[in-house]
């Protein structure tokens, strides 16, 4: 995990509110969610990133699918409100970059079905972090 995904987990895993919504306190997953993991859960992921070179500082735009997945699409949409109020328009604690905006740029909110004939419901954002290489 980088530097970027540790503040990202950091932010939301740090929340009781939040984490007491979960299957477990670490329910909280950076790419692919293991095999057997009880829902609900968070699933991170890296969707898109561009490194802006129109100046001589380091910046990067990047976008990040944050979810929850869950049961019902009652519960997702818990989940997916409160990840909104941690990060949307809030700033991530890292050493090596400056956080200087994110904010949820999309809405993420579909069911899937599963062979069992019950859906799990997909709900929360994509979110775009500007970041700034601290010198």
């Amino acid at each position: 995990m980088n530097t970027i995904e540790t503040a990202l987990v950091t932010a939301l895993s740090s929340d009781n509110t939040l984490t007491a919504l979960l299957s477990a306190s670490d329910a909280i997953y950076n790419g692919p969610v293991p095999r057997g993991v009880s829902l609900p859960w968070i699933q991170i992921s890296l969707a898109s990133g561009m490194e802006d070179t129109t100046s001589p500082r380091d910046l990067r735009n990047l976008i990040y699918n944050i979810k929850a997945v869950a049961n019902t699409i009652t519960q997702a949409d818990a989940i997916a409100e409160r990840i909104h109020v941690l990060l949307h328009r809030q700033q991530l604690t890292m050493d090596t970059w400056h956080n200087f905006w994110m904010a949820r740029d999309t809405i993420i909110r579909y069911t899937e079905p599963r062979p069992n004939g019950r859906f799990v419901a997909h709900v929360g954002g994509s979110y775009r972090i500007r970041l700034a290489k601290e010198n």
